[in-house]
C-alpha cells in the first residue's frame, strides 16, 4: 500500500514554498483519512475513497495538443481575455498575461513566477487535522497566484483552465487570489 509520502519527490519552487510544503507534509502524515463519522462527510462517499489507489499525477509531457485545445475552448467560451494559465493534471504548463495588465502590477502566474506569492499564498493556511488541505498544501506541484493591486481595473477576464488528462491519479491544483481594495476583475 502506497501513500503520497511514498512517492515524495522534490517539487519546484522557492525556499519559502519548500518550507511550507515540508510543514504540510508533516500535517498530512499526522492526519487521518476522513470518515462518515465526521459531520462534513456524513452524506458524502468518503468511505469509497482509497488513497492508495490514486498516485500523485506526474508532470505532463507533450502538452502542445492539449494546450491548443484549451486555448480554442477559452476563445470559444470566454472570447477575448487579458490572461491565461493552463494546468494539466495540476501542473502549470502555460501562463500568459497582457503586457499592459502586467504593467499595472497584476500577477497571473505559477507561484515561482509570482513576486508576492508568499504573502498571497501565506494568507491561506489549512487546519492541522484537514487531510485533504494538508495533502494539497504539501503536494500541489504548481500553485497559481492571481494578485490584482488596489484600484486596478482589468477589463478583460483572467482565465485559469484546469485540464484533467490522466485518469486514476490524484491531481492537486491550487489557486490563491488576492483582490486589492477597489480593484475589479473577472476570473
Amino acid at each position: 500500500s502506497m501513500s503520497p509520502l511514498d512517492t515524495l519527490r522534490p517539487l519546484p519552487g522557492p525556499d519559502w514554498l519548500q518550507a511550507r510544503r515540508a510543514l504540510a507534509v508533516g500535517r498530512f502524515a499526522d492526519a487521518s483519512v476522513p470518515s462518515t463519522d465526521e459531520e462534513v462527510w456524513r452524506y458524502g462517499r468518503i468511505g469509497d475513497y482509497d488513497a492508495d489507489a490514486f498516485p500523485l499525477a506526474e508532470a505532463p509531457v507533450g502538452v502542445e495538443g492539449i494546450l491548443d485545445a484549451c486555448r480554442a475552448h477559452v476563445v470559444a467560451v470566454v472570447g477575448a481575455h487579458a490572461g491565461l494559465v493552463v494546468l494539466v493534471d495540476g501542473h502549470v504548463v502555460h501562463a500568459e498575461l497582457d503586457p499592459g495588465v502586467a504593467a499595472a502590477g497584476v500577477t497571473l502566474a505559477a507561484v515561482d513566477a509570482a513576486p508576492a506569492a508568499e504573502s498571497v499564498l501565506g494568507a491561506v493556511l489549512g487546519t492541522p487535522a484537514d487531510y485533504f488541505g494538508a495533502l494539497n498544501d504539501g503536494f500541489a506541484p504548481g500553485p497559481v497566484v492571481v494578485d490584482v493591486p488596489r484600484g486596478v481595473v482589468v477589463d478583460l477576464p483572467l482565465v485559469v483552465v484546469h485540464h484533467v488528462e490522466t485518469a486514476g491519479v490524484t491531481s492537486l491544483p491550487r489557486l490563491a487570489v488576492r483582490a486589492g481594495d477597489n480593484s475589479a476583475f473577472t476570473l
